[in-house]
């Protein structure tokens, strides 16, 4: 479901209503694409409202709440919901990203943004509003300035900051991005666009002892597979396994699978070199392909993907890699 006149009418009424509640929900570990859209639509919608995090959001995230010196209500972790509420799932496209949020009874107070891989199951909710941009900020712009709201700094701030860093500062962005960047910094009279960029690029120096140490064990147990012009590197850590895969893949990988097992639960993390993705590879499409054999969640992009579901970590993982194998051959890479 793309944006139109209908949709953003309906759209207007559910944000704008007082009556009910408003929950603004963001995906595991949630990063800051997904807190600053939610932030903008938290922002124009008026009480009661919260932004919920039922798995927690990153570090990252954290600091541009605290930058904005915006007071919001951001709660993390399980929270006992009303029934009579409308719920907006924000850049998420599997249920599995939310935990144990109560998709199916919810359907006809659903709201969905999202710009990663189309879900079909999504498109059982009211709205599911999919498009296909670099990050799901783009489309709440496209929203609010369909709304005809008035977009203020600290907003601008923020969405500004989640397409910078879903597109891995521009790399991945389209020209399209770049004119919706321009629009936002007229908000930003003194503010440069290189001082925000160097503002998110700060906290991901400073390494803490627990990021440090899982990445040293990531490398340590790390085994590779080498398909000729491909190579493909597998392993496993406590936690951390998004900037593991992605570490790998910017210095000695073509694909990178990392996992992780918390209890019963798994979570996979996939990073693809670009030049693959540009010959056909899709890691969001193996990761829901897999995903589904385990009764789990996948997807995300063609570069950078995660699988999330209850079992083996070590037998999920093998089962990626099996899948980016017989791929590659269908290719012929």
């Amino acid at each position: 479901m793309s944006l139109n006149s209908n949709y953003v009418k309906k759209l207007k009424e559910i944000i704008e209503c007082k009556k009910k509640k408003k929950y603004f929900i963001v995906h595991h570990n949630a990063d800051v694409d997904a807190v600053a859209a939610a932030y903008a639509l938290y922002k124009i919608s008026p009480d009661p409202k919260i932004i919920w995090a039922p798995l927690g959001i990153s570090r990252l995230a954290r600091d541009l709440i605290s930058k904005l010196e915006d007071p919001v209500n951001v709660i993390e972790g399980d929270i006992s919901l009303q029934e009579d509420a409308f719920y907006f799932i924000i850049d998420t496209n599997s249920i599995e990203q939310i935990g144990n949020f109560p998709f199916t009874e919810t359907l006809d107070r659903l709201v969905i943004i999202d710009h990663h891989s189309e879900n079909p199951l999504f498109k059982s909710a009211l709205l599911y509003i999919h498009e296909d941009r670099t990050s799901t900020c783009e489309i709440v712009y496209e929203i609010l300035r369909y709304l005809g709201v008035t977009i203020n700094k600290k907003i601008a701030y923020a969405l500004i900051s989640g397409i910078v860093t879903d597109t891995a500062r521009f790399k991945y962005a389209k020209n399209s991005t770049i004119k919706t960047v321009c629009e936002l910094l007229d908000y930003l009279e003194d503010v440069e666009l290189k001082d925000i960029i160097r503002t998110l690029e700060e906290p991901s120096l400073k390494f803490d002892r627990s990021k440090r140490i899982a990445l040293i064990k990531a490398f340590q147990r790390m085994s590779y597979e080498d398909l000729g012009k491909v190579l493909i590197v597998k392993s496993f850590v406590g936690a951390f396994e998004g900037d593991a895969a992605a570490l790998m893949v910017s210095t000695i990988a073509d694909i990178a699978i990392v996992g992780a097992q918390k209890d019963e639960e798994a979570r996979v993390s996939v990073r693809v070199k670009q030049w693959l993705v540009e010959k056909g590879i899709n890691a969001s499409e193996i990761c829901r392909k897999v995903a589904s054999e385990f009764d789990g969640g996948g997807g995300g992009h063609p570069a950078a993907a995660g699988i999330n579901a209850i079992g083996d970590v070590e037998a999920i993982v093998n089962a990626v890699v099996d899948e980016f194998r017989r791929t590659i051959k269908d290719l012929k890479i």
